[in-house]
């Protein structure tokens, strides 16, 4: 395996590397989906705002887990948890099936 362009076979590089790749994937991922809201002149809510956080903590979800979190953590309704799920889906950043990071 490669780290900043030098091979290496130290697991705490690797591994350091890895978290930071996934994390570079969830900036990525907020980007998108702020991206997205702005392209179709729609409102950056503080509840979309919250929903975005939730979503970047997560690698995999389902749309249970997701309605959840947002009622327990920020008191977010199931319709604008759902109506998010419709926007990520729109902006092609999960799957319609299994909700996957694309």
């Amino acid at each position: 395996v490669y780290v900043q362009g030098k091979q290496t076979t130290d697991p705490t590089l690797i591994g350091l590397a890895v978290l930071d790749s996934l994390e570079s994937n969830k900036e990525s991922i907020k980007q998108r989906i702020y991206k997205y809201i702005e392209d179709n002149e729609l409102r950056r809510t503080k509840e979309r705002e919250n929903l975005v956080e939730i979503v970047s903590t997560y690698d995999v979800f389902d749309t249970e887990q997701l309605i959840e979190d947002a009622e327990i953590l920020h008191n977010i309704s199931r319709a604008t948890s759902y109506g998010f799920i419709k926007l990520l889906q729109d902006a092609e950043i999960i799957t319609k099936k299994e909700h996957l990071f694309i």
